[in-house]
C-alpha cells in the first residue's frame, strides 16, 4: 500500500481550479489500486452541472508523465473529467482504472484517443464498453490548460461509447464522431444510451 503523503501544493491549485469549475459543494476520495502500490483522487460534486449527474475529476494524475511514440515525455500532464447520472455506482471506479493505465504505462492520451473496455471492466452488458477522450466541452473556460511550477496541465473528458462508435471513430475520425454525437444530440450522462452509428 502506498504511503500517506499530503497533497502538493500544486495539486491543491489544481483542485481549488477543478473545484470552482464544477460548482456546489466538491468531496475528495482516495481510490487504491487493488494489487499495485498506486493511489488516485477523485474530486465530485454530486448535482453538478445539473441535478441528477456527478461531475468528476481525477487529482495528482498529472503527477505522471504520459510518453510520446518515441518514449519522449510528452510536455503536458494530464487530469481525467468524467460525468455521469448519480445512479451509475461505479462510474468513479471506471476514472479510477483509466487514471491507473495511464499512470502504469505512461500511455499518451489525447483528444479522440480510446481505452478499451474501461466501461465493460465494471458493467459486463454494457453497450457502451469504451471510454473516449475529448476536450472538456462542458467546462472549457474554466479547464484551460494551466502552466505550473513543475508541470503543466490540461483536462479531458471521458465519454463511454460503443464499439460500432468506435470502428466509425478509426474508419473516419474523432471530429465525424463527434459531429454525429451533436446530429443526434446524445445523452452524455447515460450509460443505457443507443449508439449514433
Amino acid at each position: 500500500m502506498p504511503a500517506k503523503k499530503e497533497p502538493s501544493e500544486e495539486n491543491k491549485r489544481i483542485a481549488r481550479r477543478v473545484a470552482d469549475a464544477f460548482g456546489g459543494k466538491a468531496e475528495v476520495v482516495e481510490y487504491l489500486h487493488d494489487t499495485l502500490p498506486l493511489v488516485t483522487h477523485l474530486l465530485y460534486s454530486k448535482d453538478r452541472p445539473h441535478k441528477g449527474v456527478t461531475s468528476y475529476s481525477t487529482l495528482g494524475l498529472s503527477d505522471y508523465p504520459m510518453l510520446d511514440d518515441d518514449k519522449s515525455e510528452y510536455p503536458t500532464r494530464l487530469e481525467i473529467v468524467g460525468v455521469s447520472s448519480n445512479k451509475v455506482r461505479h462510474y468513479p471506479n471506471i476514472i479510477a482504472g483509466a487514471a491507473f493505465c495511464i499512470m502504469r504505462t505512461k500511455r499518451l492520451c489525447y483528444p479522440g484517443a480510446v481505452m478499451r473496455d474501461y466501461v465493460k471492466e465494471y458493467y459486463p452488458k454494457t453497450k457502451l464498453p469504451h471510454l473516449y477522450f475529448t476536450s472538456p466541452f462542458l467546462r472549457e473556460d474554466s479547464l484551460k490548460t494551466v502552466r505550473l511550477k513543475t508541470k503543466e496541465v490540461s483536462w479531458l473528458l471521458v465519454l463511454p461509447i460503443a464499439e460500432s462508435e468506435c470502428r466509425y471513430l478509426l474508419r473516419e475520425s474523432d471530429e465525424a464522431l463527434e459531429d454525429r454525437f451533436e446530429e443526434e444530440e446524445i445523452d452524455i450522462y447515460d450509460l443505457s444510451r443507443k449508439p449514433v452509428v
